[in-house]
């Protein structure tokens, strides 16, 4: 130790040592950051900055020896063999690349220390071959003790250059390698030229092709300079890489996935803040070299995993080192749904991308709920558009929200008015305006009564001006307001009368029939005793007879009307057929018959018994209209093709009144003092066993008109 000293401060020029070791540490701290530069690279790249790096290495060692030889003074003249000088610069370079070659491959601290100890050996290696090119007149001898502490001097720091190194790339841990570094050339030199001793010897002489020191100063200045150079270089690509590195970070940090990446070793390589966020980690479990046992035991510590973490871990990696991509979606114990993939990368590391797809499944639920209530809604409104009912909605301001299209057509609202969310009164009004309530004041009541909530539904039949009955029920709601519905129920009231009526008609039929033969066999011992005793009894017993032929053609018609009968279809020209059922017709002196025939040859399937009845009673009650008036009386039988056929028939009689005109189809209603009132409902009901219908319109004084469609024959339509 005091022979090291002695020769630092005894045989050293001190300006030159704090040069050399100047110059060392500059070197040492680019060496230790091009080597950084190497660790995050990959491939070629990776190799360029190792041999940048060694470089860098070599040529500091080599300029700090030699700036500190020039500093030396053995008191002799020294000179310098040139092959062995470049010798001892490769050397310091190519041992140096080697072992920061091996320490970059492996975050492992035992192979990162094996690194160490070769750039150690570099260093000694650079030094004993500098040294053997030192030529001075005598012998060099050595202190083998110190010869042996120089080497595990510079192994020592060596080694623990590169464990730093290779552990830590923030700023500190860069100054500390490279101290670490500076040591180790230092340390090993000073002490190995402590080991020095010159013993002068006449018989050697200095060969006159070595190097002098003023040439060697030369040399090293050329060194140091090609240190700036490479220092320079380093710094301009630092410059640029860590732009690049500045935008990539904010590209990744900006990333709405966490993303990490880990190397062969399982080390963390790169990870964004998203994925130290995502579960809770500090940032510096997100510095380059963390193992991910250390990350998933973080985790668990947290909650954010929720299997064991060695398991998790080893999986990982079996899955990179085979070259497996995976993808799952992970429950994570805060109830998060965590979308994980990995991908494998070389050196059997990989990357995994975290997305917390939490968020966007509860937006996807939404959406799928809100789709339900849209369809289940759009459903709804198909159904109310759709049923047979008409459905009305009052709010609790009185307001009709809602209205379906079959209330429209039953009530005959205008679109305009219901579009408008109008009040439940303005739709009384518009009713009462088109006569809704002209023959019963009162019934406006029943549509207006308010609806108790909690109470019970009301109830009633409602006949329209148009002859429909309307059963109208209302439902009160819970928050105010109600639904009405309103059906029509006239068909089903009809169909009740014509069984009421078929029983009813079916027991008069009989109950009377039975009499009447009595009363007209007895008219007919009448007329014999008349005869017989001169008596002239002939008037009164023909009203009699003709009273009973009344009442049996009324029981007739009843059981016509009341019985159902089959049809006997056949197809037949409309314009034939109508002009042989009226050459059959006679009609009242003063009634004359126009026909405007233009179907042609259009042909419809009737049962020609039973329409002709439909012919013969639209003609006789035309006939019967016009039979008092003194004014012209004609009926107008016309035809057209119009899909099948149309059948009209009109006369120049009285008309019928507006209030009668809807109750004309009704069964046993009639303004006539004779008559069953069961023609026109006959009509209408042959019609209609025909697949037709019959349409009056009448106009007071001027006649009216009764329009028949039928559709076309089987085989016309079949063949349509």
């Amino acid at each position: 130790m005091f022979r090291t000293l002695y020769c630092l401060t005894g045989e050293h020029d001190l300006r030159l040592v704090a040069l050399a070791g100047l110059v060392c540490f500059l070197a040492s701290l680019v060496a230790i950051s091009v080597f950084h530069r190497a660790c995050a690279s990959r491939g070629k790249t990776r190799v360029s900055w190792l041999l940048l790096a060694g470089a860098a290495t070599g040529c500091g060692i080599w300029a700090t020896h030699f700036i500190a030889m020039l500093a030396y003074d053995p008191g002799v003249g020294i000179a310098y063999d040139i092959p062995l000088l470049a010798l001892s610069l490769t050397a310091a370079a190519v041992v140096t690349c080697i072992g920061l070659s091996v320490a970059v491959r492996s975050s492992s601290p035992g192979i990162a220390q094996l690194g160490g100890g070769i750039v150690g050996g570099g260093v000694a290696a650079m030094h004993y071959t500098g040294m053997w090119a030192v030529q001075v007149p005598g012998q060099i001898t050595w202190a083998p003790d110190l010869v042996v502490a120089s080497l595990i001097l510079g192994v020592l720091f060596g080694v623990l250059a590169l464990a730093v190194a290779v552990r830590r790339s923030d700023p500190l841990g860069t100054l500390i390698a490279a101290l670490m570094l500076t040591l180790a050339i230092v340390s090993h030199h000073f002490t190995a030229m402590g080991a020095v001793e010159i013993v002068a010897d006449p018989t050697r002489s200095i060969s006159p092709f070595s190097l002098t020191p003023t040439s060697l100063a030369v040399a090293v200045a050329s060194v140091t300079i090609a240190i700036l150079a490479i220092s320079l270089v380093g710094a301009a690509a630092d410059h640029r890489l860590g732009q690049q590195f500045a935008r990539l970070q904010a590209a990744i940090n900006n990333m709405p996935q966490g993303l990490c990446m880990f190397d062969g070793s399982a080390r963390l390589i790169v990870c964004n803040d998203r994925y130290l966020d995502m579960y809770g980690m500090p940032r510096h479990l997100g510095e380059a070299g963390r193992s991910i046992f250390e990350l998933m035991s973080h985790r668990l510590s947290k909650g954010t995993l929720a299997v064991d973490p060695n398991e998790h871990a080893a999986e990982l990696v079996k899955a990179a080192r085979e070259g497996r991509t995976t993808n799952r979606l992970v429950e994570a114990p805060d109830g998060r749904a965590i979308s994980i993939s990995t991908r494998p990368i070389a050196d059997g590391g990989w990357v995994a991308t975290h997305e917390d797809l939490t968020e966007q499944r509860r937006e996807e639920k939404e959406r799928e709920r809100a789709q339900m209530i849209l369809n289940t809604f759009s459903l709804l409104e198909a159904t109310l558009e759709n049923v047979n009912q008409g459905i009305m909605m009052t709010d609790a301001d009185g307001r009709v929200p809602l209205c379906n299209r079959r209330a429209v057509e039953l009530l005959g609202l205008p679109s305009e008015l219901t579009a408008s969310r109008p009040k439940f009164d303005d739709v009384v009004d518009h009713l009462r305006q088109g006569g809704e309530f002209k023959d019963a004041e009162t019934a406006s009541e029943a549509w207006t009564r308010p609806c108790e909530s909690g109470g019970s539904y009301q109830s009633f039949q409602h006949r329209r001006p148009n002859g429909v009955i309307l059963e109208i029920r209302s439902v009160p709601l819970p928050n105010g307001g109600s639904v009405r519905t309103f059906t029509d129920v006239s068909e089903l009231l009809k169909t009740e009368r014509f069984s009421v009526l078929g029983q009813l008609t079916a027991t008069v039929a009989h109950e009377l029939r039975n009499p009447l033969s009595a009363i007209k066999n007895t008219t007919v011992a009448l007329r014999q005793m008349s005869a017989s005793q001169q008596i002239d009894l002939e008037r009164p017993i023909s009203r009699i007879e003709r009273s009973i032929g009344r009442c049996d053609r009324l029981v007739a018609d009843l059981l016509e009307y009341t019985k159902k009968r089959d049809l006997n279809l056949q197809p037949m020209a409309i314009d034939q057929w109508l002009g042989e059922v009226l050459d059959e017709q006679r009609l009242p002196d003063g009634v004359s018959l126009v026909r405007e025939l233009s179907a042609g040859n259009a042909q419809v399937g009737i049962d020609a018994d039973r329409f002709r009845r439909v012919i013969i009673n639209l003609i006789e009650n035309a006939a019967q209209a016009m039979q008092e008036q003194d004014r012209e009386r004609t009926i107008r039988i016309s035809s057209a093709a119009a899909g099948g056929a149309e059948v009209i028939i009109s006369d120049t009689g009285p008309g019928i009144a507006p209030e009668v005109l809807p109750r004309v189809f009704e069964p046993l209603f009639s303004t006539k003092s004779f008559g069953t009132g069961l023609g026109l409902p006959t009509v209408k009901q042959i019609v209609e066993q025909h697949g037709g219908t019959v349409e009056v319109t009448s106009q007071v004084g001027v006649g009216t008109t009764v329009r028949i469609k039928l559709p076309g024959a089987v085989e016309e339509r079949a063949a349509a």
